[in-house]
């Protein structure tokens, strides 16, 4: 039971530390609660990652069971491939890029973290409650994050933030989906970074949020 709660204790204050983090992450007046907040989830992190027995598995570092579902991995790069050619479609872009800038290296990145704190970390720690719903509840930390990150902008921009949430809570939940019944991170890992390559890896410069 302890280590129940241990675990969900360090999903919940991972998550609300990214929440925090995020809402700051462009104000350099909140700057204290920006640090606050990375503080808080690094901590979670590190003490989960501290005291598991198999620290890379808590971020989804685990080999499928069966090798042929390995044939999977390019498959899951190109479902992610298509819905970042619907995105660029539905935002009047070409669907796909004309060529790839730096920045490509860049969205890469960024779609990586994503996945190994959400799919990978926060998942990990609340696969107790069951596949899917740790696949849901990881998918709503990971919507609160992203819509934490847009609400209080440095640029003009502001998302529909309607779309915003539904759009990266599905999106999570599928990635959490594949990483639940195929057995590894590298299978969301592998579709996020596809998605975001194709999204924004054109990009002459990094966006606002960037």
């Amino acid at each position: 039971m302890r280590s129940t709660t241990r675990d969900l204790l360090a999903a919940v204050g991972f998550s609300a530390g990214m929440v925090v983090f995020a809402l700051a992450a462009y104000r350099p007046e909140l700057l204290a609660l920006w640090i606050a907040g990375a503080a808080l989830a690094a901590t979670c992190l590190a003490v989960a990652m501290a005291k598991a027995d198999r620290p890379a598995a808590t971020l989804g570092f685990t080999r499928p069971g069966n090798n042929v579902l390995w044939l999977a991995l390019p498959i899951c790069a190109a479902l992610g491939a298509a819905a970042g050619a619907y995105y660029r479609t539905a935002q009047g872009r070409s669907p796909l890029p004309m060529g790839l800038t730096w920045f490509c290296l860049a969205s890469a990145a960024i779609g990586a973290a994503e996945e190994l704190a959400y799919r990978g970390f926060v998942q990990s720690q609340l696969w107790r409650l069951g596949p899917l719903l740790a696949c849901m509840v990881a998918a709503a930390a990971h919507t609160a994050y992203k819509c934490a990150l847009f609400a209080l902008p440095a640029g003009p921009q502001r998302p529909v933030f309607l779309s915003l949430a539904l759009g990266t809570f599905i999106g999570g939940t599928v990635f959490g989906l594949m990483r639940q019944y195929l057995k590894s991170i590298a299978f969301p890992l592998a579709a996020h970074v596809a998605f975001d390559v194709i999204v924004y890896g054109d990009l002459l410069s990094a966006p606002w949020w960037a």
